[in-house]
């Protein structure tokens, strides 16, 4: 994942959490919780702090660590700063590159529609009356099923970074804006195999060479206002927003189950998110209490607008490929999917810490602390997603199309319902949902120093609502799962210190890790076959592949 993401103790994003000043991160994964570090311009990080043992005042839903990420506040001076690098990919850089067709605002990363469905497009083909009316669906759609040849260029990056002090009265005022712009490539080969073992024997069910060409453009804007009333008051707002977008062209050559394959995808997909906070630190009562806040907005973006497969099988006599066309539309065959995310999330919070006087003063690492806290989230999601494909007309097809390319088979012509291919959909109300989750967590803790010794210790309560709402298309019936979920978390750290430089630390701490929205689709809405209609439905459709494949002459 070219490094975007961390892993802490082993475990993959999906287990960790990231946290924007004291708030969560937002994320743009429709399967796991993920924050793309890529988003945030290194040059403005002040501080990163890595957690992997659980405290009272940590999030509890994580197994591997925290990640707090901090950006600058204050700069230290007024100044202009442009960034400029390019990278040369051995492999990737001055290559051949595919990809399919642009739109003018390619290099732009924003939807500006062209991927996009036509607003005229039925909002489900099953309910259409006609084949007039699925010809001219089908007819609607962009011919985009051709890779266009291009060189990759080395990667671009860009970055203006505007620093600005000044201030209002006795009240300092720091602004940081910076701008950055990448665009960059990236050329894969992988290699695919299934295997199976029976009694002794390996199998090799399939194998195929994949050639992947990516392109990922990038486009973020950070922008942070801090507020310094005095030595003890700080007022901040920090600003990031950061959209992208991914073009993935894929070729595969190799061997199926029974004949050699051409295959190939192309996906599209666009992503953004906003994350804006208002931040408080005080000092209050000559340093001895320190007052946090923070009010967070996040929201969220996947688009992926029109992801094409197609599948052909390889004559090796000929070297020709003919394109499969099932009798009924299957788009893991020859289809489409479209898909979007929206999600929202608000959330605040507040500490206060208490440090009490000891007789060697107000040295933080030798005073006794008490601190406290609450923090709260209410965070929504909306996914949609559709899978149109393509099937036969007729029994009947025009034999100039058995071998046509792509591009030909996809003319408005041969979408007809005589001799061509006609579109179909098999989304299900499943595919869809929309979901929640609303946290309210209190925590208290202490740190008490003795002698060489340190011990932090606390607990924290977290009252958690998840809900989501779909259809299960099988039983015909709303899907309404809610989890409320209440949990006491205590944790415990001891550290001896040695010196200043080396500590020996045992810690104890209990953390829970929550499904996520889309975990929780998928635990209540694995297709189940429960009646003998519906399982002769499934074989039917077998039977149909089967027979249109003897009918090209690929089966026996």
């Amino acid at each position: 994942k070219d490094n975007q993401f961390v892993q802490i103790r082993g475990l993959s994003e999906r287990y960790n959490a990231v946290m924007l000043h004291n708030a969560y991160a937002p994320s743009v994964e429709t399967d796991v919780r993920s924050f793309s570090f890529a988003n945030i311009p290194s040059a403005q990080i002040e501080r990163m702090l890595v957690f992997k043992s659980p405290s009272a005042d940590l999030p509890g839903d994580f197994a591997g660590g925290v990640v707090k990420v901090f950006t600058k506040s204050i700069p230290e001076e007024n100044s202009i700063i442009v960034d400029y690098s390019t990278q040369f990919r051995t492999g990737t850089s001055l290559k051949d590159f595919y990809h399919q067709q642009f739109n003018a605002n390619h290099l732009l990363p924003y939807n500006s529609g062209y991927y996009d469905l036509p607003s005229s497009f039925p909002a489900d083909l099953t309910k259409l009356d006609s084949d007039s009316k699925l010809v001219q669906a089908g007819r609607s759609l962009k011919n985009l099923w051709t890779p266009t040849k291009g060189m990759a260029i080395p990667d671009q990056r860009f970055t203006l970074t505007l620093n600005k002090k000044f201030n209002i009265r006795n009240i300092q005022v720091g602004n940081i804006t910076a701008l950055s712009y990448s665009n960059s490539y990236a050329t894969y080969g992988v290699e695919r195999g299934d295997f199976t073992e029976s009694g002794g024997k390996v199998d090799h069910n399939f194998g195929y060479a994949d050639k992947q060409y990516n392109q990922i453009i990038r486009s973020g804007l950070l922008f942070n206002w801090a507020f310094k009333f005095d030595a003890k008051n700080m007022v901040e707002l920090k600003n990031l927003f950061n959209i992208s977008s991914t073009d993935q062209y894929v070729s595969r050559l190799g061997t199926g189950i029974s004949t050699g394959q051409v295959n190939g995808a192309f996906d599209k997909q666009y992503r953004g998110i906003y994350s804006g906070q208002l931040l408080g630190t005080h000092e209050l009562f000559e340093g001895s209490t320190s007052l946090e806040w923070m009010l967070s907005y996040n929201t969220s973006y996947r688009d992926q607008p029109d992801y094409k497969r197609y599948r052909s099988n390889l004559d090796g006599s000929t070297g020709l490929a003919s394109i499969i066309i099932p009798n009924t539309a299957d788009p893991n065959f020859l289809g489409r999917f479209y898909s979007k995310l929206n999600e929202n999330a608000f959330s605040g919070g507040f500490s206060v810490k208490q440090r009490f006087a000891t007789a060697e003063g107000k040295d933080p690492l030798k005073s006794p602390e008490v601190k406290a806290g609450m923090f709260f989230e209410n965070k929504s999601r909306d996914f949609n997603a559709r899978n149109i494909g393509y099937q036969l007309a007729s029994i009947y097809l025009n034999p100039s199309l058995i071998n046509a390319p792509l591009s030909t088979l996809f003319d408005a012509q041969n979408i007809n319902s005589t001799d061509g291919i006609m579109v179909g959909e098999i989304s299900y109300r499943k595919n869809s949902y929309q979901a929640s989750n609303n946290l309210l967590a209190f925590y208290t803790m202490a740190t008490i120093p003795f002698g060489d010794f340190k011990l932090d210790a606390g607990v924290r309560f977290e009252n958690n609502l998840q809900q989501l709402h779909s259809y299960d298309d099988f039983a015909q019936k709303p899907v309404d799962p809610k989890y409320q979920v209440n949990k006491a978390l205590p944790s415990a750290n001891l550290s001896y210190n040695f010196s200043e430089k080396a500590l020996i630390r045992a810690a104890y701490g209990k953390t829970l890790n929550r499904p996520e929205f889309r975990e929780m689709v998928r635990t209540k809405l694995e297709p189940k076959i429960e009646n003998l209609a519906l399982l002769n439905q499934e074989l039917e459709k077998c039977l149909n592949s089967a027979k249109y494949l003897q009918l090209r002459g690929f089966a026996k």
